[in-house]
């Protein structure tokens, strides 16, 4: 499903870059589909590749940088980014779902897994 959602990603920018004649950062800054619950977007903008996760709400949880240009540029990228989709707001909510071998795991609203802390070592 990521694939597909890559592909119609990356089709519908080369489309909008060929349509206007404008570059494909243009095409990538101009205002972008709204989120929808849970979803999990990838993009381009300015030359670095963002995910997006998107709480049950279709608000911004999460940015995640997946690659970015050795140039640097993230205030550009999380100014864009900002303009387009908001402030990130991480939903704190978690919920407990059955897992493997009838262990359970601590997932967020949308069924993805969270990141529990290390335990700390006892002296």
């Amino acid at each position: 499903m990521r694939k597909n959602l890559t592909l119609s990603v990356i089709a519908s920018l080369a489309l909008a870059a060929c349509s206007n004649g404008g570059s494909s950062q243009s095409a990538a800054t101009a205002s972008p589909e709204p989120l929808v619950s849970c979803e999990t977007r990838q993009v381009q903008i300015d030359g670095a590749d963002i995910e997006l996760d998107a709480n049950v709400d279709a608000t911004l949880g999460k940015i995640v940088v997946v690659d970015i240009p050795p140039n640097g540029g993230y205030e550009r990228i999380f100014a864009d980014l900002k303009k387009a989709y908001g402030d990130p707001k991480p939903d704190p909510r978690t919920t407990t779902r059955p897992w493997r071998l009838g262990l359970t795991r601590e997932t967020d609203m949308c069924g993805r897994p969270v990141a529990s802390p290390s335990p700390s070592p006892t002296p």
